[in-house]
């Protein structure tokens, strides 16, 4: 039993510690995902800006 028991512990530690990896992986995944819809959105939003709101690019649309 006591030889054994090593190899449990190890074992059950192992696989906490692959959770934990797993876990803090697909958080960080997750919240690099969340962080480019975010910019993507304020990019779309800005780039919506400036084609909408700038006599400019109005000006150059009526050439075309």
């Amino acid at each position: 039993m006591p030889k054994h028991f090593p190899n449990r512990f190890g074992g059950v530690a192992q696989s906490f510690s692959t959770l934990r990896d797993d876990i803090a992986n697909h958080s960080a995944v997750w919240v690099s995902a969340m962080v480019i819809l975010v910019q993507t959105k304020a990019a779309n939003n800005f780039a919506a800006g400036l084609f909408y709101d700038s006599p400019a690019i109005l000006v150059t649309n009526k050439h075309i």
